[in-house]
């Protein structure tokens, strides 16, 4: 049985934890659109040329239009092929690892799921 003051926590926990999350959700959703912004100016492969940006333009420098007289300019274009492909290059290397420790934590919480239900009866 649970006292007031214990429910009472629990239940201002759970608002606060909510209130929290609520805000990460809406930064992440109103952050979004320059972040997609963002990666396909990286993975643009070559840049349009314009006059007016002829001081960034280098070979691997991309641009976009994201509103009027607003531009995004990156002048390492292939910044996020490299990342990821060293990511990938990484995860594949690992994987049997991973995947190794995920069975033993899967496997080591239905033993304990089970040894649980046998005590508790």
């Amino acid at each position: 049985m649970k006292t007031t003051l214990l429910k009472n926590f629990c239940d201002l926990s759970l608002y606060i934890l909510g209130q929290i999350l609520e805000i990460t959700f809406r930064v992440i959703r109103f952050l979004m659109p320059v972040g997609v912004y963002n990666y396909f100016l990286q993975m643009k492969t070559k840049p349009t040329p314009v006059t007016a940006l002829s001081t960034y333009l280098t070979p691997k420098s991309t641009f976009m239009f994201v509103a009027p007289d607003t531009i995004l300019v990156a002048v390492n274009g292939d910044q996020y092929k490299t990342f990821f492909s060293k990511k990938r290059y990484e995860w594949n290397k690992n994987f049997p690892t991973y995947f190794v420790v995920l069975q033993c934590v899967a496997y080591a919480c239905i033993i304990f799921y089970f040894i649980y239900a046998l005590i508790k009866g």
